[in-house]
């Protein structure tokens, strides 16, 4: 069984949601950019590694900075 973690980062701004979405790499993806944006998130062994541990994971190999704090 494939399993997969993410993190959705919100904000409300002026009465909007705002989510933090990330624009998926490779060639593929390259100049598209209808459904080509997504969460940060990732597959992961959960034999390995919680759910938790893999979302924090992929969101710093994908964005480059850690999850900010909050809810």
């Amino acid at each position: 069984m494939r399993h997969s973690a993410g993190i959705v980062v919100q904000r409300d701004v002026d009465g909007r949601t705002q989510i933090l979405l990330g624009h998926m790499g490779g060639p593929f993806w390259a100049r598209k950019d209808e459904g080509a944006w997504s969460i940060p998130k990732g597959e992961f062994d959960s034999a390995t590694e919680t759910a938790w541990d893999a979302a924090r994971r992929e969101f710093r190999e994908e964005l480059g900075i850690d999850v900010p704090d909050g809810e």
